[in-house]
C-alpha cells in the first residue's frame, strides 16, 4: 500500500466528521408534541426516535464492510451526508405517522452506512500510542455536536415539533469542509488504490477475532439499558410537572455535555487506570441511573443524568481501544460496523423494554432507570471479570516467553 500521511489534516477530519450525523436526540425533546400531533400513543411516537437505530443495523454491516475498500472514505462520505440531509429534513413536509417513519428508516440507513468512516480513519492512519487521545477527541465532537444541535431543537421546537427537522439542513456546512480536507483517493489501510478490494473476498465475519462476539453482546446490553434515560427524560419530567420541550432539551444537553467532557479526558482515564477504564466506566453510568431513578426534583435528575452520560460515553471509547488491541488495524471498520448494527438492536429494543416493564405495573417513567442500573452492574462485574482472567492470562503467557537466566 502507498503511504499517505494526513498530517495535520487528521485531527480536523476527525472533528468534522460528527457534525454530518443529527442524531434522535434532538426528537425526543418534542415526543410528548408529536404524540399529540400526530394522534398516536406515547410508545408509539418512541419509534420516531429509535426507527432510524432499526435500518442502522442492516447499513452498519454493509458500510463497515465496505468502508475504504470499494468506495473511497470521500465518496462514502458524500453519498451518506447528502442522503442525511434529505431524509432528515423529509419528516417537516411530510404529513403522516407512517410517511414520517419512512424517511425515519432513510435517514437511519444512511447514518449506519458512514458510521464506521472515523474509526477506521483512525486505526488506518493513527500510530497507535496517539489512538486512545484521537478516539477521545473524536468522541468529544460527537457529543458537543449533539449538545449544540440538541440545544437549537430545543428553541425551535417551541415553534412547533415540525421545525426540530430543520436542524438537518445545518449539515452541509461541515460537509463542505470535509470534502476539502479528504484526498480524493483515500482508502483503508488494507487496500492499494481503487484495484484492490483488501480483504472483501474473506468471509464477512471471518475477518473479526471470535472475541468480538463478547464485546458486541455487552455493547447491546448497554445500549438498551442507557437508552431509557433520554428517552424517557421528556415524560419524566412531565411526571414531575415540568411541561416543557427547552427544559427536556436542556436537561439532555447536559448529559452530553457531561460525555463531551468525559472524551477530553478519555487519554488521561486510560494512562491512569489502564484496561480498567472500561469496568469503572460501566459503573459510573449504573451510579448515575441510580441517581436519576430516586430523583425527587430537578437538580437531581440533572446530576444523575449527567453522570450516567459522562459513564456511558467512556464505555464507548474504552471498548474502541480495547477491542484495537487484538483486531487487525485494516477490521477495524468493520468492527465498528458490526459494533454499531448492535448497538442500534439496543436502542431500538429499548422501546418495547419500557413498554414490557410498563405491562408488568411499572407504570413510572423512571423506574427502567432502576432495572437498567442494575443491569448494569451486572454487565460491570462481568467485564471486570474479563479484565482480571484476560490480565493474568497475557502475564502468565509473557512469564513463560521469558528466557531463562543463570
Amino acid at each position: 500500500m502507498k503511504e499517505v500521511n494526513l498530517g495535520k489534516r487528521l485531527i480536523p477530519i476527525i472533528l468534522l466528521l460528527p457534525w454530518l450525523s443529527v442524531n434522535g436526540t434532538q426528537i425526543i425533546a418534542v415526543l410528548n408534541e408529536m404524540s399529540m400531533g400526530l394522534g398516536v400513543s406515547e410508545t408509539s411516537v418512541k419509534f420516531i426516535s429509535t426507527m432510524p437505530n432499526l435500518t442502522m443495523i442492516a447499513s452498519s454491516l454493509l458500510g463497515g464492510a465496505i468502508v475504504g475498500r470499494r468506495l473511497s472514505y470521500k465518496t462514502h462520505i458524500m453519498i451518506s451526508a447528502l442522503l442525511m440531509a434529505a431524509s432528515g429534513t423529509a419528516p417537516y413536509l411530510l404529513n403522516g405517522f407512517a410517511l414520517i417513519l419512512i424517511s425515519r428508516g432513510i435517514f437511519g440507513f444512511a447514518m449506519g452506512f458512514m458510521s464506521s468512516v472515523s474509526s477506521s480513519i483512525i486505526f488506518s492512519y493513527c500510530p497507535p500510542e496517539k489512538r486512545a487521545r484521537l478516539v477521545g477527541y473524536g468522541m468529544t465532537s460527537i457529543y458537543v455536536s449533539t449538545v449544540v444541535y440538541t440545544l437549537i431543537a430545543g428553541v425551535m421546537g417551541n415553534l412547533g415539533w415540525r421545525y426540530v427537522f430543520l436542524i438537518h439542513l445545518p449539515v452541509l456546512i461541515p460537509l463542505v469542509g470535509v470534502a476539502v480536507l479528504l484526498p480524493k483517493k483515500l482508502y483503508g489501510a488494507a487496500v492499494d488504490g481503487v484495484k484492490s478490494l483488501g480483504g472483501s473476498r474473506a468471509r464477512f465475519l471471518g475477518r473479526l477475532p471470535a472475541l468480538c462476539l463478547f464485546f458486541i453482546l455487552t455493547s447491546v446490553l448497554c445500549h438498551l439499558f442507557f437508552h431509557p434515560a433520554l428517552n424517557n427524560m421528556r415524560f419524566i419530567l412531565a411526571e414531575m410537572g415540568i411541561d416543557s420541550p427547552s427544559t427536556s432539551s436542556i436537561v439532555i444537553s447536559l448529559n452530553t455535555v457531561a460525555a463531551a467532557v468525559a472524551g477530553s479526558l478519555f487519554g488521561l482515564f486510560v494512562r491512569k487506570l489502564g484496561r480498567y477504564v472500561l469496568p469503572v466506566a460501566y459503573g459510573i453510568c449504573a451510579v448515575g441511573l441510580f441517581i436519576a431513578a430516586s430523583a425527587s426534583g430537578l437538580p437531581q435528575l440533572i446530576i444523575g443524568s449527567m453522570v450516567a452520560g459522562s459513564g456511558f460515553a467512556t464505555t464507548s471509547m474504552a471498548m474502541l481501544v480495547e477491542v484495537g488491541t487484538f483486531v487487525p488495524k485494516e477490521n477495524m471498520g468493520l468492527f465498528s460496523g458490526v459494533n454499531m448494527a448492535a448497538s442500534c438492536v439496543g436502542v431500538f429494543c429499548a422501546t418495547p423494554y419500557v413498554g414490557l416493564l410498563a405491562r408488568l405495573g411499572f407504570k413510572s417513567s423512571r423506574t427502567p432507570l432502576a432495572v437498567s442500573g442494575a443491569g448494569i452492574v451486572v454487565l460491570t462485574c462481568i467485564i471486570l471479570t474479563y479484565i482480571i482472567v484476560s490480565g493474568r492470562r497475557a502475564a502468565a503467557i509473557a512469564s513463560a516467553d521469558e528466557p531463562v537466566t543463570r
